[in-house]
């Protein structure tokens, strides 16, 4: 069975290629991948013309062809998003919202932050700026949630491709450059979608009190929170209280340094992460739930199935929207709408649609280990099965 007889196989063949043409070309501007794309448009069109009478041969070339535009279009795409912002060696006010809770370190807090900016009045986020800060370490710092808005004053260092530092002020340049052996922190950033990292001091923030953003993230982490509050007037503390919290809720912070280590030097460190082995479990246990109502009944069904989705869909949201977590729901979401619509809902396609639809949100995901070892593991399922199954 040829696994490219799905549609959203060749899509997210073609996106993948795409990043990683993006990624040997960094230099290039986004004007010349969409020359480049639209030249393969044409192409494509006068093929059409020329080979009227030559079906098969059209047949062969235009799927292609059409694809390998869809890749570059997809890495002009991310080049966008992408594009480096204007810095300057002045230190200079922001505004910011904080995308995630703060991570302790030993002498700061490290924040992921979007720049915000004014538009017709209102505050915008651009999505072409994340910047990760690192805020002197307080008892404001400390107090920080999804969703604050910030307002700083500093220097922001950007994460330049070394093909793109000439672009730079010498001074940030200079600071971007790194020794060819060790290890390209800020390579790793820009490949968490971040374009610029800075430290503040304490003095140099303030948090806006009457503005905040994602309400439901704020509402989720509120609620992770108090889940881990009731673990610990359960009784449970300690290593014992870090696992269970890991493990039902995606949340790490309990866990020490040192537990840590011992998890990753022994290799079980993924068995902490939130997978899409616990949504099948969730899913079970709320079909156990719902599992009375009748499924003759086209709107009861159209009724079970919605409200699994959403739950799925809650669940994901408070343990942190992983990407493991985020591929299972969407392969289910895809699944549960083929039930209701009486369709067959094929696995492979439902894999690859989910790989499109996360790369396209958030390009960034490429890179992700979670992301690639997530989507590999089922592939490799989906490979095996019918071998184990003879």
């Amino acid at each position: 069975m040829s696994i490219l007889k799905y549609p959203f196989i060749k899509l997210a063949l073609a996106l993948m290629a795409g990043r990683l043409l993006l990624s040997v070309f960094p230099e290039l501007a986004v004007m010349y991948w969409l020359v480049a794309a639209l030249f393969l448009l044409l192409l494509l069109l006068l093929l059409r013309v020329c080979l009227r009478k030559r079906l098969w041969l059209w047949r062969r070339f235009s799927l292609w062809l059409f694809l390998a535009s869809m890749a570059l279009l997809y890495a002009a795409y991310v080049l966008h998003l992408e594009k480096l912002p204007s810095l300057s060696e002045q230190e200079l006010s922001y505004c910011a919202v904080l995308l995630s809770p703060p991570v302790e370190k030993p002498k700061s807090y490290q924040c992921e932050l979007r720049e915000m900016t004014k538009a017709s009045g209102f505050a915008l986020m651009r999505p072409k700026s994340k910047w990760q800060l690192y805020l002197a370490k307080d008892s404001a710092s400390a107090a920080l949630c999804t969703g604050d808005v910030l307002y700083f004053r500093c220097r922001l260092e950007g994460l330049a491709e070394p093909a793109l530092m000439d672009a730079y002020p010498d001074s940030l340049r200079a600071a971007a450059q790194r020794r060819p052996q060790a290890f390209d922190y800020h390579r790793f950033l820009r490949r968490k979608g971040f374009v610029a990292t800075a430290y503040v001091p304490a003095g140099q923030w303030g948090k806006d009190e009457n503005r905040h953003c994602f309400p439901l993230r704020r509402q989720a982490e509120q609620l992770r929170h108090r889940c881990v509050q009731r673990y610990e007037n359960a009784g449970i503390e300690g290593e014992a209280l870090a696992l269970i919290a890991a493990l039902t809720l995606g949340e790490k912070s309990q866990f020490e340094d040192q537990a840590r280590n011992r998890y990753s030097s022994i290799g079980v460190s993924h068995i902490l992460a939130v997978s899409g082995m616990h949504v099948g479990i969730i899913c079970q246990l709320i079909s156990l739930f719902i599992g009375g109502l009748p499924r003759s009944n086209r709107w009861l069904l159209w009724l079970r199935q919605s409200l699994l989705i959403v739950l799925l869909w809650a669940y994901a949201l408070l343990t942190g929207m992983s990407a493991s977590v985020l591929r299972a729901v969407l392969m289910y979401t895809v699944a549960a709408l083929a039930i209701c619509l009486q369709r067959k809902a094929y696995t492979w396609n439902s894999l690859a649609f989910a790989a499109c639809a996360m790369l396209l949100w958030q390009p960034a995901y490429f890179y992700d280990l979670g992301f690639q070892l997530s989507f590999v593991a089922v592939a490799s399922i989906l490979l095996w099965q019918p071998y184990f199954q003879q």
